[in-house]
């Protein structure tokens, strides 16, 4: 199951720590995980790109404690906090699954089993994050702008005008009346 960030608590919301909830995340995930890539994208200290790959140790506690590592070489050489590429990957059979998945600010993700996210839930609990930082994928709100409405599909494509909200994002802009501005593409 693909599980995206709810970005009602990362934009303009104080009260969540973006470290913390992606320390927290990582860390528990990275047990599941069998090998990682990373990747500095705005470097403090010069133009080129940092990368570093390989594969995690092998038990629980020692795959924490490397991550961990991981995500402080990103931060401590990152202009950006938010802009860096980091993949925990898990080895299933032949294939390849990005358990974890943060690509920019805005592109990130996890794919869990259902019991591995309860998991992490209360993880997330635990350490005061909110249960519900990240949602299924399939419960994404995809609307578009009411102005766009008589726009055909390959203008809004080209042009944009599409929207993906989170299930507490739209929440939020029902209350507000927000959601009365667009017209939802994927029924809630």
């Amino acid at each position: 199951m693909i599980y995206s960030p709810d970005d009602y608590y990362f934009w303009n919301n104080e009260d969540i720590s973006f470290q913390k909830a992606v320390l927290v995340t990582v860390k528990t995930v990275s047990k599941w995980c069998d090998s990682y890539q990373a990747t500095i994208k705005s470097p403090k200290t010069s133009l080129q790109i940092k990368y570093k790959s390989g594969d995690l140790p092998k038990t629980a506690a020692d795959k924490e404690k490397f991550v961990i590592n991981v995500l402080n070489w990103i931060w401590d050489n990152s202009k950006n906090e938010r802009y860096f590429r980091l993949y925990l990957i898990k080895n299933i059979q032949e294939k390849q699954v990005n358990v974890f998945v943060h690509d920019d600010d805005a592109n990130w993700g996890l794919e869990l089993s259902e019991d591995e996210f309860r998991a992490l839930q209360k993880i997330f609990k635990k350490n005061c994050l909110p249960e519900d930082l990240f949602s299924k994928k399939e419960h994404t709100i995809i609307a578009i702008p009411k102005y766009y409405e008589k726009w055909s599909v390959l203008r809004r494509i080209l042009f944009g005008g599409t929207h993906a909200f989170s299930p507490k994002t739209w929440e939020s802009m029902k209350k507000y009346g927000k959601d009365k501005k667009y017209i939802i593409q994927k029924p809630e």
